[in-house]
């Protein structure tokens, strides 16, 4: 069983890596040799290097990574780094705070790795691999063939044999779950969690249209800023009991209808006043019984909104 991932360059991908300090000739626009020592971006050319490390995402307020916080923490004692300065400098780094830009250990100038001509390797047991790995992951200019479908924007293929021929089996096993599971359900439950996934009106006139849409919905190989692809999501809500759907759909159409507005620096605002930080919080306020009224006057808005 093979310990080791490969990275390597996606084909005719330009305009990515940045060159070595010596000097490179190359030609400009008008065919000019031109030459450069200044580690500019150009082509990919001999001797070029890049760097990866974790990415702070200014969407969520968060480090790209998908490691629970107790796994991330093991990990980042096992990595041995120290803080480089402060009144701790020199200190063991023990924690990491997912949430935090500024962190000391994300921001570590060793938590990164080195490619040379696009090309790098890691290994799953050693700890400072794992993390740059996990935050490969959720790194869109890098990308799987396991999944079948290379993104426009991807400029390095993660290539691991076993993972990839496993990740293949993930995804049809999972979108035939999908399938079956989408099929057991009532039309009304149908309805409502392709309302709370955001399906547009028209595709859901008729049990074919929604058929066809969910479908189309359950193989695409998109995957959200929370790292699940389209049918994890399915079957997360499709298993949840239908109050819980309904309201989901609720905050979905209210969104829609501009009943209840949703920013990612704020969160949710009804009638001028956040109400939640994101959806899990929405969930629980209408979820709440003190808060009723407010769910009921969301509801006939969107009712009237719906009439209009």
């Amino acid at each position: 069983m093979s310990n080791r991932i490969i990275i390597k360059p996606a084909k005719n991908i330009k305009h990515h890596f940045q060159t070595a300090k010596n000097i490179i000739e190359y030609k400009d626009q008008n065919g000019n040799v031109m030459s450069t020592s200044n580690g500019e971006l150009r082509d990919r050319y001999p001797n070029t290097l890049s760097s990866t490390r974790p990415i702070w995402s200014m969407g969520t307020h968060r480090w790209k990574i998908s490691l629970g916080e107790d796994e991330l923490n093991e990990l980042v004692k096992k990595c041995k780094l120290t803080y480089e300065r402060g009144s701790k400098q020199g200190q063991l780094i023990e924690t990491a705070d997912i949430f935090d830009e500024r962190d000391p250990f994300f921001n570590h100038t060793k938590l990164r790795v080195i490619s040379f001509e696009g090309q790098t390797s890691l290994l799953k047991d050693v700890a400072k691999d794992k993390i740059i790995f996990e935050a490969m992951k959720n790194n869109t200019i890098f990308g799987s063939r396991g999944n079948g479908l290379i993104a426009g924007n991807v400029r390095f293929i993660i290539s691991d044999e076993q993972g990839d021929r496993q990740f293949e089996l993930d995804q049809v096993n999972s979108e035939i779950d999908a399938i079956v599971l989408f099929e057991g359900l009532v039309h009304d439950k149908k309805l409502m969690i392709a309302s709370a996934l955001g399906f547009k009106a028209s595709d859901m006139q008729d049990p074919d249209s929604l058929k066809l849409a969910m479908y189309a919905y359950l193989k695409s190989q998109h995957r959200g800023e929370d790292n699940l692809f389209n049918r994890e999501k399915f079957m997360a809500i499709a298993k949840e009991d239908s109050e819980t759907v309904s309201i989901k759909s609720l905050i979905s159409k209210a969104k829609l209808a501009s009943v209840i507005r949703f920013d990612k620096a704020k969160g949710f605002t009804y009638g001028g006043t956040i109400v939640a930080r994101d959806e899990k919080e929405m969930l629980k306020f209408l979820s709440d019984a003190n808060n009723k009224d407010t769910l009921e006057k969301i509801i006939d808005a969107v009712k009237e909104k719906e009439k209009s």
